[in-house]
């Protein structure tokens, strides 16, 4: 399963637990709806089609495997948010200096 730190203020610190002897997998989900374990990615997923398993998922993260089982990375919305901002800051910043020598 997949344990963020929201998980752990709804399950435990929200609630009053003693974080000190609260167990994580009282915050892993034990259904999955059809499956057995949380919705993964591929390595070579386009990032579109990430967002999009998010999006239907309902979750911020996902565990990247090669097989669906082995976790090889988590890929996050905040990662895929970063990214799409330099690609836009880089894309923004070349078009400010072909628009001067113009």
């Amino acid at each position: 399963g997949v344990v963020t730190d929201r998980d752990l203020v709804t399950e435990c610190v929200a609630p009053g637990r003693d974080p000190a002897t609260f167990q994580v997998g009282n915050c892993v989900a034990e259904d999955y709806g059809s499956t057995q374990h949380p919705t993964t990615v591929k390595p070579d997923m386009e990032i579109e089609d990430a967002i999009h398993v998010m999006e239907q998922s309902g979750v911020h993260r996902l565990p990247v495997t090669e097989d669906g089982l082995k976790a090889i990375g988590m890929l996050s919305f905040d990662e895929i948010a970063a990214d799409i901002q330099h690609y836009l800051n880089h894309f923004l910043s070349v078009a400010g200096r072909y628009r001067h020598h113009r």
